[in-house]
């Protein structure tokens, strides 16, 4: 089997995982997620090919090592500022994934597979850049002697 048939078989496997409705919520269409997937998979068996992090297993099947853990007061976070995140010129959070409208926002959270899970997503809000996003945080409320809290 070679290398770019094992990748898409990959990329497929991935994509899988995702919800219909959760894909149509991006403005995507399963294969053109699967192509995504398999595009980025392409780029990272590259660049660790040429570094020579990749693994094979006793069936010579690919196996990409485990990722270190970033930390996010370095400013991880889950998209990178891309075009893996949309067109989010002037957004002050380019890497959070960014949704068109409310409602995709909303069916986001509503098909969000976060269970057991520290960060979960709890509301959409809009941004400055005009995008929608999710957070975990919920939302501020002013007390009565006009604070915020």
């Amino acid at each position: 089997m070679s290398v770019d048939t094992e990748l898409r078989e990959i990329a497929e496997r991935q994509a899988s995982r995702y919800p219909d409705s959760l894909i149509a919520a991006q403005g995507w269409t399963r294969a053109e997620l699967v192509d995504a997937i398999h595009q980025h998979l392409r780029n990272s068996y590259a660049r660790k090919r040429d570094s020579g992090q990749l693994e094979r297993d006793e069936d010579g099947r690919i196996r990409f090592r485990e990722p270190r853990q970033r930390s996010r007061r370095r400013g991880d976070r889950r998209r990178g500022g891309d075009a893996a995140a949309g067109s989010a010129v002037g957004c002050p959070t380019p890497r959070k994934l960014i949704f068109p409208t409310e409602a995709s926002a909303e069916l986001f959270l509503t098909h969000a597979a976060y269970e057991g899970r520290r960060y979960r997503p709890i509301r959409s809000y809009l941004c400055h850049c005009g995008s929608w996003h999710v957070t975990s945080r919920p939302e501020r409320t002013v007390d009565r002697e006009g604070g915020a809290s």
